[in-house]
């Protein structure tokens, strides 16, 4: 990527961590749902400009963008693994790389489909999911309430099953057969969402 990429990736996270990632961290954890509200939407915009740049810069190879997009879910992934234990429980962390997973059986669908025939739910939850893993990513390597990164770890894996389930219902996920116009028992995520319960979820962003 050219050097004038990275110059501008640095300051833009420069500028998310001064106004989503720090007060999403400090805010008192009663107050952390509406303060998530309040800053989901610059946060999309600053998503959507750097992805507009990483596209230009790799000449609208959109494999390449997801590549990246890969790249930093791996880094992640490695940074909840080795510094996640020691700043939240356990059952947190574990929502965290769920949805994780979850995210990537949604964005190998994407790949094979218009961004528009995603459907602006899918979107949102992913966008909102990535917001609430960055500011995690961030919180583990400086001073964060331990509840609030807990929190957004859940609220990660709440927003990676919403996206999941509404790809699956616009039939993102794969090129299905007449049989699988209703739930497969043989997935493993859809068995995965049976058994922890996706009424559990829906009734997490009903509370919001």
């Amino acid at each position: 990527m050219p050097e004038k990429f990275h110059e501008l990736t640095d300051w833009l996270d420069a500028q998310l961590r001064r106004a989503v990632y720090d007060p999403l961290l400090r805010v008192e954890p009663v107050d952390l749902p509406a303060a998530f509200q309040n800053v989901v939407i610059a946060y999309a915009n600053s998503l959507r400009a750097v992805s507009a740049l990483a596209l230009t810069a790799l000449g609208g190879d959109i494999a390449r963008l997801f590549e990246l997009a890969e790249r930093e879910l791996v880094l992640l992934e490695d940074r909840l693994q080795r510094l996640g234990p020691a700043a939240m429980e356990g059952e947190a962390v574990d929502s965290a790389l769920a949805g994780i997973r979850l995210r990537r059986r949604v964005t190998r669908g994407l790949r094979h489909a218009p961004v528009l025939t995603a459907g602006l739910e899918v979107l949102g939850a992913l966008v909102a999911q990535t917001m609430a893993l960055s500011t995690i990513g961030y919180g583990l390597t400086v001073r964060a309430r331990r509840e609030n990164l807990e929190i957004l770890a859940h609220w990660s894996r709440a927003y990676a099953v919403k996206a999941y389930a509404a790809a699956k219902a616009a039939w993102l996920l794969a090129a299905p057969s007449p049989a699988e116009a209703a739930p497969a028992v043989s997935d493993p995520d859809d068995r995965e969402l049976a058994d922890r319960g996706l009424a559990h979820y829906r009734r997490i962003f009903d509370s919001e």
